[in-house]
């Protein structure tokens, strides 16, 4: 092929640029339809990933969660009050989530820890006091966020709950 400047190219010659053009553009487009596919998957394996991983965080938070439970000072929402959980040997809070009767049992018996200590006491003795303080009864109510809140009444359950607008765990 060997042409000059003022000699046309052949209709041949023209018939291959074209083709070579044609096909540069057909590889271009199937490249960029490829690596859109291998975009779209990979994105969409690290959502479906990224989903299950903060679904069982949620999970695993809400189970944590589900092992404290609320000491009031009083039977107002508003009182002073302080969160409680149960550790583990390992120093952790249980991951699974308990029975509302474990919840009930095991936060009634961490609130009472809580008052025997003097939490709710104007006076906070040191540790070295060694002074107990009495515990009052104290009454379950369901709080909005599904864990238990303890109390201090000489009421029935039912009544504290709900002059708190709550429910009495089930």
């Amino acid at each position: 092929m060997n042409h000059t400047i003022l000699e046309p190219p052949s209709e041949a010659d023209l018939d291959r640029l074209l083709h070579n053009i044609s096909t540069a553009s057909t590889a271009r487009a199937r490249r960029r339809t490829v690596t859109h596919r291998v975009t779209a998957i990979a994105g969409a394996a690290a959502l479906v990933i990224g989903g299950t991983a903060g679904a069982l965080v949620v999970a695993q938070a809400s189970s944590t969660m589900m092992n404290t439970a609320e000491c009031y000072a009083a039977d107002d929402l508003a009182s002073t009050h302080t969160t409680v959980a149960p550790a583990t040997e390992s120093g952790t809070v249980p991951s699974s989530a308990p029975s509302t009767k474990d919840q009930v049992s095991r936060g009634a018996d961490m609130c009472a820890a809580v008052w025997r200590i003097g939490r709710f006491e104007t006076y906070q003795p040191s540790s070295q006091d060694g002074k107990v303080f009495a515990v009052p009864q104290l009454v379950p109510c369901t709080l909005a966020d599904g864990r238990v809140g303890f109390f201090p009444s000489e009421d029935p359950a039912g009544a504290v709950c709900a002059a708190l607008g709550l429910s009495e765990p089930k």
